[in-house]
């Protein structure tokens, strides 16, 4: 049966960097670079129901799994077992500190990639 939706790899790092876009490897490197912001002075929402803060790996999934995937927060929260507001706030908190300390691992891609790019697209019919 087929739901139309993308095949996941059977493989456990294949699937993980499907499902993320990253390895392993770079997940824990960003949670490495994030991890000071999103535990200190946490918002209340980020407290689960046993009062536990969550985890800087399910916050970094969390927010990953948004990015990478353009779905809403109400889906991935009940990926993740968590409230859309929690997504809301996990995804703002988890770019900000981005922006703050991974600014060196970000860059537009050069004029000519771009247009390497744009070659490659389909042009949309409708438009």
């Amino acid at each position: 049966m087929t739901t139309g939706g993308p095949t996941i790899p059977l493989e456990e790092e294949a699937a993980f960097k499907c499902f993320f876009r990253v390895s392993k490897n770079t997940f824990e490197y960003i949670c490495s670079l994030v991890r000071e912001d999103l535990v200190s002075r946490p918002p209340s929402g980020l407290i689960n129901i046993e009062g536990r803060l969550l985890s800087v790996e399910k916050q970094v999934a969390i927010a990953m799994r948004r990015l990478a995937s353009g779905e809403s927060q109400v889906s991935v929260g009940g990926a993740f077992g968590v409230g859309q507001s929690t997504v809301s706030q996990v995804t703002w908190r988890f770019v900000e500190s981005m922006e703050d300390r991974a600014r060196h691992h970000m860059k537009w891609p050069a004029l000519e990639e771009r247009r390497k790019r744009r070659k490659k697209k389909p042009k949309n019919p409708l438009l």
